[in-house]
């Protein structure tokens, strides 16, 4: 798929042409999604990007932010974020293993759709995350795949899982992964990983 010329929020035929794109990509790097879930179409809201479940939570869909209304590399650097979370849509927040393969996601996206700007985090929990994700050994989206398949959720994961189906893993890496994600560094303590 090409990035399209038109403006993200009129054009809400492409923008569902891409959440469906990106979701191709994500399950070839990363296994099949939980089908049990219906993914709905994106919707711009002043909240996101944030993942939303449906009440029922039988459906997800992603609110993207206002910033992307115009603007297709944000878009894409928002949607390919929370389509890793589309894998398997659960309620509440997850670990720093599902943030940081959403970063890892969001980036590989943007650089295989050559978007005119790379959007990504620089520092701080998002970027922190990122780094750890791509420490997992034989490769992050190789190890999500094996990891999905055996335990599911990667927001779920614990330590024992990703040594269980990791077993080169350094267990103060699994440790950090299994933690629960904080978008604020400070209860993100990123520096103390054991």
């Amino acid at each position: 798929m090409r990035i399209p010329a038109t403006n993200p929020y009129q054009d809400r035929a492409n923008l569902w042409a891409m959440q469906l794109h990106l979701l191709a990509m994500a399950e070839r790097l990363m296994g099949p999604r939980d089908a049990s879930k219906k993914i709905l179409k994106p919707r711009f809201t002043a909240v996101g990007p944030v993942l939303r479940n449906t009440p029922n939570l039988k459906g997800a869909y992603a609110e993207l932010s206002r910033n992307g209304r115009t603007w297709w590399p944000t878009v894409v650097f928002e949607l390919s974020h929370e389509t890793v979370h589309l894998l398997n849509p659960v309620a509440g927040s997850g670990n720093r293993l599902e943030e940081g393969m959403a970063v890892v996601f969001s980036i590989h996206a943007q650089q295989k759709l050559k978007t005119v700007t790379l959007q990504q985090a620089t520092r701080g929990a998002y970027f922190n995350a990122g780094e750890l994700v791509n420490a997992l050994p034989g490769g992050a989206f190789a190890a999500a795949k094996r990891l999905r398949r055996d335990w599911g959720a990667l927001g779920a994961i614990t330590a024992a899982q990703m040594r269980y189906t990791l077993p080169d893993i350094d267990p103060v890496l699994a440790r950090a992964l299994a933690r629960p994600f904080y978008r604020t560094p400070a209860r993100e303590q990123v520096l103390n990983l054991s």
